[in-house]
């Protein structure tokens, strides 16, 4: 009989890999990742002969994580734990060992980067029992109640980006990008975009970024990126490509 998988999750994801930004995403296209270099769990993986290849193994542990439901919770999309052979092939690294290698020792008491779960965080629900109904239901009725607020909690994020916006604390860049957040799967801005978004004054750039940002929410404006650069081209009054 095969042992089942060993379930990892990163040690305070939270604290160490989320900020304010990256919690209003639903999808992370990069990871938050500290530049400290004089810590104990850095210096012990170092100091090992492959510490090199430990740590080019634990960021690809990291971004994999990043894409996880939960994130930081090693799972895959069908609820079971992510191994070292599946983060080895999803990310086209051949060394499985070294994953494995890596996943033991930074999940060992002297780095402790890496915790083991006893319990699976996704349980399955295909043949429910009562606890899963009863988790689904606990989750359909907090769904109900979030929707209520909902209208205000967008209210107040849009105007906190205004008042940001305003305060010049934004570049036109970032601008763009947080008027993208709301829609994971619209096109990321290329370089005409932020040409555009360079050529259009502040606060027709704010008023479009505005715009699009309140209609990827409502689920009006599908492709968001395609959208903002169009409504940008008319305010320029330019024909780019």
């Amino acid at each position: 009989m095969t042992a089942p998988a060993k379930l990892y999750r990163i040690r305070d994801w939270e604290r160490h890999f989320e900020n304010n930004r990256t919690r209003e995403l639903k999808k992370l296209d990069w990871v938050k990742v500290p530049n400290k270099h004089d810590g104990e769990g850095y210096l012990t993986i170092m100091a090992e002969p492959d510490g090199l290849c430990l740590y080019g193994a634990w960021h690809l542990i990291l971004q994999v994580a990043s894409k996880c439901d939960p994130r930081g919770t090693l799972l895959r999309d069908s609820g079971t734990p992510h191994t070292a052979k599946s983060i080895a092939l999803k990310t086209g690294c051949r060394e499985e060992k070294l994953v494995q290698r890596a996943l033991d020792f930074c999940s060992s008491e002297e780095v402790a980067w890496i915790e083991r779960l006893t319990h699976n965080p996704a349980p399955a629900c295909d043949n429910p029992a009562p606890a899963c109904t009863e988790q689904k239901e606990q989750k359909e009725q907090k769904e109900q109640k979030g929707t209520e607020g909902k209208g205000k909690k967008e209210q107040n994020s849009l105007s906190a980006f205004f008042q940001k916006c305003q305060s010049a604390e934004w570049s036109a860049a970032q601008i763009v990008a947080f008027a993208l957040t709301k829609n994971p799967n619209g096109k990321i801005p290329n370089d005409t975009l932020k040409r555009l978004a360079q050529t259009v004054s502040r606060s027709k750039l704010i008023e479009a970024a505005g715009e699009t940002y309140q209609g990827a929410s409502s689920g009006k404006i599908k492709t968001p990126g395609a959208w903002l650069t169009d409504k940008l081209k008319r305010i320029a009054g330019e024909r780019c490509g």
